[in-house]
């Protein structure tokens, strides 16, 4: 039976930018020069639009990283390596204390969902702030590639 192939968009790439573009920009050469300001306009559109995804072909075992903007999806199709698991690893954001007693967060939060090959090699696809949404993602390509799943973020480690 054939599976869908799963997309996950990762977030613009370029709002300041584009952001900067409008409100430094398109008053500046205002509604006089239609032309520029078009260009300007059209500038603007395609970097708010951009965004950086993933895509696996569970099917064919391949895997995408790559960018996309308007309708266009940039980025080389690549076989997903022999693993041995699917491993989430990552922790919660650590909170130290200073001297005086007083919070210092020196680590934020970040997960990781690995292709866990060998301890010298593993291919990171994925990553993120929530360990929830991380979880998600490593069942639906674990389930789609019919591979174990490894928590690596609890301890002991365990397969889920």
């Amino acid at each position: 039976m054939k599976k869908p192939n799963f997309f996950h968009k990762d977030g613009l790439l370029a709002p300041q930018l584009a952001l900067i573009l409008a409100i430094f920009f398109i008053p500046v050469y205002g509604i006089g020069n239609l032309a520029v300001s078009i260009g300007w306009f059209a500038a603007i559109i395609v970097l708010a639009t951009c965004y950086k995804f993933v895509e696996v072909d569970f099917n064919q075992r391949k895997y995408k990283i790559g960018v996309h903007f308007l309708i266009y999806k940039i980025g080389e199709w690549e076989d997903i390596p022999e693993m041995q698991y699917i491993s989430i690893i990552g922790q919660d954001r650590e909170v130290l204390e200073d001297e005086n007693g007083i919070e210092n967060s020196a680590y934020f939060a970040k997960f990781e969902i690995r292709f866990f090959q060998s301890i010298r090699y593993s291919l990171t696809l994925f990553d993120g702030k929530s360990k929830e949404k991380i979880i998600v993602i490593g069942k639906i390509l674990a389930e789609g590639l019919n591979e174990k799943l490894l928590d690596a973020t609890v301890m002991p480690p365990k397969f889920i």
